[in-house]
């Protein structure tokens, strides 16, 4: 996932009501997981609770599920895909 989620990287993100999209900057990336930092505070996301991540990589553009792990003000911890065996996953590059 290092290679296709990178530092600096523009993302949105999008939960079940779509009402409530919101798009920040990957701040940090790791094994288990990456830090997204919102423009705005993040409304009707909830830790645990799913939802989809757009991306553009220099692959392509990028699509998965996740969730975050833990929100702090415009901060949010997000769960690797790759490395998470407590939920199913969905990713794909369109390269």
């Amino acid at each position: 996932m290092r290679e296709l989620v990178v530092e600096g990287q523009e993302a949105i993100i999008i939960p079940s009501n779509y009402k409530f999209a919101n798009r920040g900057v990957i701040t940090a990336v790791s094994a288990g997981d990456f830090t997204l930092e919102l423009e705005k505070e993040p409304e009707n996301i909830l830790p645990d609770t799913y939802f989809e991540i757009y991306t553009q990589t220099k692959h392509g553009k990028l699509y998965f599920d996740s969730y975050a792990k833990k929100i702090d003000g415009k901060t949010l911890l997000i769960a690797s895909p790759a490395t998470d065996t407590k939920k199913n996953f969905r990713y794909s590059a369109n390269i």
